[in-house]
């Protein structure tokens, strides 16, 4: 608004204006679309905003469970789709980096917290079953 662009407002003064407006929207907007089948979500997401960004993951190699990786790797392309595989591995640093921080804000699964506490408890160790005579001597 400070320089008087709007940039919702399409000219109509000319028609190459038009036709150039819409056209770079439609290439940006397919980017966007390549990125979010290649399951690059967040750039997608973020290159509807930046252009640069939308482009930059559209060209980088898919996830592997991606639409764009079943249907252009898999049995095509079978040392992409091996790169891919071993690119996004189960276990990845990235990985845990980001499910400790959707830990750390939205708190872990009761399943999970009782099972670190499990694995955090000392070895209990049980107990012959004895007498009460022979454990405590009685009060009386």
């Amino acid at each position: 608004m400070l320089l008087a662009f709007v940039p919702t407002r399409i000219g109509d003064d000319s028609l190459a204006v038009l036709a150039t407006t819409v056209t770079v929207a439609t290439l940006h907007f397919g980017w966007v679309l390549i990125a979010a089948a290649k399951y690059r979500l967040v750039h997608a997401l973020f290159g509807i905003f930046i252009p640069g960004l939308a482009v930059y993951a559209g060209l980088r190699l898919a996830k592997p469970h991606s639409v764009w990786a079943k249907r252009f790797y898999g049995e095509r392309r079978t040392a992409k789709q091996a790169r891919a595989e071993h690119r996004f591995r189960a276990g990845r640093l990235t990985d845990r980096c980001k499910e400790r921080l959707r830990d750390a804000v939205g708190g872990v699964t009761e399943e999970e917290d009782q099972a670190r506490l499990a694995a955090a408890a000392p070895p209990t160790t049980s107990m012959t079953a004895e007498p009460a005579s022979k454990r405590w001597p009685s009060p009386r």
